[in-house]
């Protein structure tokens, strides 16, 4: 079987977390997210926090790293501490998270081309999705990079790992560049502005910011599923890992301090523009753009392109090359068809590439808007892997005796629990991460993993999966949970409506209706595939106490013959051995009792091995 070629060299497994981690979103949420939530110094601060905290789950993934080499990342670590059911469950989710990330970068250039150069690309039929334009041409050039890249990941390892390096590099340098010149342009101005936003108290503000770092920062751990083809020691993962993360939040944090450093005019400082910001088009509405175009003309505005581009790309291959490395070893699991656990002539994963490529390519006409919604899921995926990880590394790390280990992976799983309680329930600490249309993406997402589950059971013959009740349990009371919040949330935004004056009695009426049926519906389905689950659990262990029983009756069966037998063949041998013992002491004839002696000798080594065979069948009784 061919093997991937090792090469990734330290830059490029830098550049391949580095680039999955930072993406078009680092352009956009300073206007959308961070200074309107925490203002510059509270993105800092939240910034600065949350890339601690990935530390400590970087170096999780360190450890195990260092323990399991090869392609699977979370999926091998949390298969190997608590079984198949946690291993698919976590690869259920981390698979939507790469996927997701991948799409929203393809999506992405339709954004740049509309902002840096119109409507261009605007042709071909026009339907709108969500509130979202959707054209033709637009949908092409998503598609073009969905193909290109993927052919790139397909038949190049080594070209890979350069396009990922050098955009990783244009990304990062990029970004620093663009803060710097504005600084020096503006004599550091916007240190004189406010420092956080108004309203919520600091620490709330800061708190804002650092739920967001699981959606932020995912991607860091990409690296965990390309080990098999690192030409260095994987004992220097953690601080590729480490390196990625603190310039991601650097990324972050200096495209935010960018966007305040000018306004337009009329606007006496960034709180008063960003309050104003969904009334403003063009590069007005894009704080980071405006900035750059204003400080440094067209020419920064080229130069934040190219950067933006750099982001966008590394989005994409990176997660191409995360995502096929994940499908390469669920197949070698036999979770999916070997037919994916296969490397192409130019030793990379092409048939995983090739399955990735075929789902995407559909995705551009769904929309921007509609694609938004399944990336808000991926905080809460990231979440769910990153407790699986650090769990993982706490009970490998206390059957070795390490205590430090021992300590950073229940910190990690603590931590995971918070986002994920900060990602999950809505307005905690006056926090909404997600949309409605997101917690019905969770829902199906949830569901449909359950019926590949289901599926997966009826055809395991090995019996690997299936044997653990609690996670599929606590799976479908995440899903009943995830489920009441978005009938939750639409509830609350049809009562904002009526407040307002938007909708009258009846139409409410029947959208809560409508929502109810939907609920009910998603909860029978996700409970009627858990029984199926159990009852072909239960089954299987009917047939194995059936098949217990068949065997101890054929045992019981095959002793007491052996018994028998012994017995009914020792009576007659004894006879034998008494009538030669006469034979010997009367016989006069040397030859005779020769003769006699090798049948005596005879006798009793058959004797012996019948006398065996009775204690063997009293054993095994």
């Amino acid at each position: 079987m061919r093997k991937p070629d090792r090469y990734l060299s330290p830059l490029g497994a830098w550049s391949l977390a580095f680039g999955c981690t930072v993406g078009w979103g680092a352009f956009m949420m300073p206007g959308t997210t961070f200074l309107p939530t925490a203002g510059p110094m509270g993105t800092i601060i939240g910034m600065s926090i949350g890339a601690a905290l990935m530390l400590i789950i970087s170096f999780n993934y360190h450890y195990l790293m260092n323990h399991y080499a090869g392609s699977g990342g979370a999926f091998t670590y949390t298969k190997e501490a608590f079984g198949y059911d946690h291993g698919f469950l976590c690869s259920w989710f981390l698979i939507l998270t790469y996927i997701a990330i991948l799409w929203a970068n393809a999506t992405a250039l339709v954004l740049i081309a509309r902002n840096l150069a119109g409507g261009i690309f605007q042709f071909g039929f026009h339907y709108t999705v969500a509130g979202y334009d959707v054209y033709f041409g637009e949908a092409l050039v998503s598609i073009g990079a969905i193909l290109l890249f993927g052919f790139i990941c397909i038949f190049s390892g080594k070209m890979t790992g350069f396009v990922q390096t050098l955009m990783a590099l244009i990304l990062f340098f990029g970004i620093v560049f663009c803060l710097c010149v504005a600084l020096i342009k503006t004599n550091g101005a916007s240190m004189s502005q406010a420092w956080f936003s108004d309203g919520e108290e600091v620490y709330v503000q800061i708190i804002q910011v650092a739920a967001l770092v699981p959606w932020a920062f995912v991607g860091f751990e990409s690296v965990s599923h390309s080990t098999g083809e690192f030409k260095f020691s994987v004992r220097k993962s953690f601080l590729i890992m480490a390196s990625a993360v603190i310039a991601g939040g650097i990324a972050y944090t200096f495209l935010t301090w960018l966007a305040v450093t000018v306004q337009p005019e009329g606007y006496s400082d960034w709180t008063a523009y960003i309050k104003d910001i969904g009334n403003l088009e063009g590069l007005k509405g894009l704080p980071v753009f405006f900035a750059t175009q204003k400080i440094m003309g067209n020419a920064g505005l080229i130069v934040l392109a190219f950067t933006l581009i750099g982001g966008v790309v590394t989005g994409i291959v990176g997660n191409y090359v995360a995502a096929s490395r994940l499908l390469y070893a669920v197949a070698d699991e036999g979770i999916i068809s070997e037919k994916f656990h296969s490397l192409g002539r130019f030793k990379t994963p092409a048939k995983c590439i090739m399955f990735i490529m075929a789902v995407s390519i559909f995705i551009p006409f769904m929309g921007r808007t509609a694609v938004g919604w399944i990336v808000d899921v991926t905080s809460v995926g990231a979440t769910i892997v990153y407790g699986y990880t650090s769990a993982a590394a706490f009970k490998f790390a206390w059957k070795e005796g390490k205590r430090g280990v021992q300590f950073v992976g229940a910190l990690g799983v603590i931590i995971s629990v918070g986002f994920f309680i900060l990602a999950v329930v809505p307005n905690f600490w006056a926090i909404s991460t997600l949309s409605p249309e997101s917690y019905l993406i969770l829902t199906v997402w949830g569901i449909l993993g359950l019926a590949f589950f289901r599926y997966i059971v009826g055809k395991d013959k090995s019996r690997r999966f299936g044997n653990s009740i609690m996670v599929w349990t606590a799976m479908l009371l995440l899903l009943f949970f995830v489920s009441a919040i978005w009938m939750r949330q639409e509830v609350y935004n049809d009562v904002r409506v009526v407040i307002s004056g938007g909708m009258d009695y009846y139409v409410i009426r029947a959208s809560l209706i409508k929502n109810n049926l939907i609920q009910m519906g998603l909860c029978v389905i996700s409970l009627v595939i858990l029984l199926s689950i159990f009852s072909v659990r239960s089954e299987r262990e009917k047939l194995l106490e059936i098949a217990k029983a068949h065997a101890e009756k054929a045992n019981t069966a095959k002793s007491e013959f052996l018994a028998s037998m012994s017995h009914e063949i020792r009576t007659p041998i004894n006879a034998v051995l008494g009538m030669n013992e006469m034979i010997i002491r009367e016989s006069k004839d040397k030859k005779i009792t020769k003769y006699a002696r090798n049948v005596e000798s005879a006798g009793k080594n058959l004797l012996s091995i019948i006398n065996d065979i009775l204690d063997f069948s009293k054993i095994s009784r």
